[in-house]
């Protein structure tokens, strides 16, 4: 289902192939040109496993010219089989009599209003895998995870930052319940390793920008997902945020004791990676939004959001369920009338040499030169 979602919100980058910024200038390039000692060198502040996989699986078998379908169809398949993981996941932990909800809750990665940045892009996986990997954080630190379950979360958590921002739910779980299985002990060692780089690799940052009304009080984090000609209208806005807000608390507040605690735990790690992104972002001109620029950083908050609403039908009462309903409506007619603001952008791939390339990416400014065996 995830497959059949995502490849109709992206068909035309499926149907063309797909190159975008860091896919070429970043993974594409250090694959050739470093093999796999491209592993070891981190991007951003951190480490990307999954997506470097993909990039020297494409160096190996196939032709350069080959890359742009390789790296949208791997785009494509790797969020579709982790919202399947997720899913698994949430079915053994949280949603363990609540299959539809745990369905929903693990296709919302691909269902999120959003411009189209994150999607059918290696470089961008960490950003539509990450809720999977919270999941697995539950099934490990909450439950008795699977044997398999302890190599996948090893690589997960070597993809992004993600595992170590969810850390403080893996230490709430072993509180609970201080044992040691090879799931918790595969998350730990990702987080050290990947908490190691993103602290040898920092850079010292700049005080934090004064940011708009709107950022400081999630505006077009919160509304903007839900209603997002009604978050645009200065003069109508704080009539409907107010009771949205207070909607959403009551609704967790309501659901039953084990289905609240992880809610609440959803909506502070939403407001957390909300706070981060503007953080990395610090700009005072830029206003992250779902359909501008920074709407990457957007994508988990609103997906835990969502989470934290779907969580309160565990509840009892039908009025309850019911306004559930109406919000998870509203958010996925938000995404049917949100289309990508880019659904496709033309890539160039030309020899410059008898072993050179020069590629082009989207956006236009993104382009390289590497080496590479002479052309056929």
């Amino acid at each position: 289902m995830a497959l059949a979602l995502l490849g109709a919100r992206a068909h035309a980058r499926v149907a063309h192939g797909f190159l975008w910024a860091e896919d070429a200038t970043i993974f594409m390039k250090q694959a050739y040109e470093d093999g796999l000692s491209s592993f070891l060198i981190p991007y951003a502040g951190y480490g990307h496993v999954i997506p470097r996989s993909v990039a020297l699986l494409q160096a190996v078998t196939s032709s350069v010219y080959a890359a742009p379908y390789f790296y949208a169809y791997a785009a494509l398949l790797i969020p579709a089989a982790s919202c399947a993981l997720g899913y698994s996941s949430l079915r053994r932990t949280i949603c363990s009599d609540k299959p539809v909800i745990a369905l929903v809750m693990s296709l919302l990665p691909v269902m999120v209003p959003h411009e189209g940045e994150v999607y059918l892009t290696v470089t961008n996986l960490q950003w539509v895998i990450a809720p999977t990997v919270l999941a697995l954080c539950i099934e490990c630190f909450f439950s008795q995870p699977r044997t398999w379950v302890a190599p996948v979360v090893f690589a997960l958590g070597l993809t992004g930052p993600f595992a170590v921002i969810f850390t403080p739910v893996a230490v709430v779980g072993f509180l609970r319940k201080r044992t040691l299985n090879a799931g918790r002990l595969a998350w730990a060692s990702s987080v050290l390793i990947q908490a190691s780089v993103m602290f040898a690799t920092r850079t010292p940052g700049k005080a934090l920008a004064e940011l708009h009304w709107r950022e400081l009080f999630c505006v077009d984090f919160l509304l903007g997902a839900f209603l997002p000609e009604v978050a645009k209208d200065p003069s109508t806005v704080w009539y409907l945020y107010a009771p949205f807000v207070l909607g959403v608390a009551i609704l967790v507040s309501a659901a039953a004791p084990r289905e609240r605690a992880f809610s609440l735990a959803c909506l502070a790690l939403a407001v957390t990676l909300w706070a981060l992104g503007v953080a990395r972002i610090n700009a005072p001109e830029v206003r992250i939004q779902h359909m501008a620029a920074g709407a990457r950083y957007l994508i988990i908050p609103t997906v835990l959001v969502g989470w934290a609403i779907l969580l309160g039908m565990s509840s009892r009462p039908r009025w309850v369920r019911a306004s559930s309903g109406v919000l998870m409506g509203m958010l996925f007619l938000s995404t049917l009338r949100t289309p990508f603001v880019q659904p496709h952008a033309r890539w160039e791939i030309s020899p410059v040499g008898p072993s050179a390339y020069q590629i082009k990416a989207a956006p236009a400014e993104w382009s390289l030169t590497y080496i590479e065996l002479p052309a056929p």
